[in-house]
């Protein structure tokens, strides 16, 4: 070897490589809180549409059932109301399914991520101690 040719060892680049580590780890925690962040506030959001559209349902099956009232009073054996009762009991039990799936994907979601979080982590970590970084 001459004496302009220096031999490069991994010890040279070791500051570099923490660095750029920090800044790696450092993005994707962000990343990944940026994400559960979206997809709690769309859980919100998506269940907030679900209650407004169930109280108007309500609403409406109420004031049809105000309207019947006053023009169907005279007609026996006819059940409107007990009808109406049932379907909006149908709908909201519908509705409070597909909620407890969504929350229960969302928070299976998220816990993926984390999970994956991690073993990245750890994942570098390990290569790290095999190059002697530590």
């Amino acid at each position: 070897m001459t004496k302009e040719q220096k031999q490069t060892k991994v010890g040279d680049f070791e500051e570099n490589i923490k660095t750029l580590d920090g800044l790696v780890k450092e993005n994707f925690q962000l990343g990944i809180e940026t994400y559960i962040a979206l997809v709690e506030e769309t859980q919100q959001f998506a269940n907030a549409q679900v209650d407004e559209a169930l109280a108007l349902e309500n609403e409406y099956i109420e004031q049809v059932k105000g309207t019947c009232d006053k023009l169907f009073k005279d007609v026996p054996g006819l059940d409107y109301a007990g009808n109406l009762d049932k379907v909006l009991d149908a709908q909201k039990k519908y509705a409070k399914y597909v909620r407890n799936t969504s929350e229960k994907l969302t928070k299976s979601g998220v816990n993926l991520v984390q999970k994956a979080a991690e073993g990245y982590f750890a994942t570098l970590e390990g290569i790290y101690k095999n190059l002697n970084f530590s």
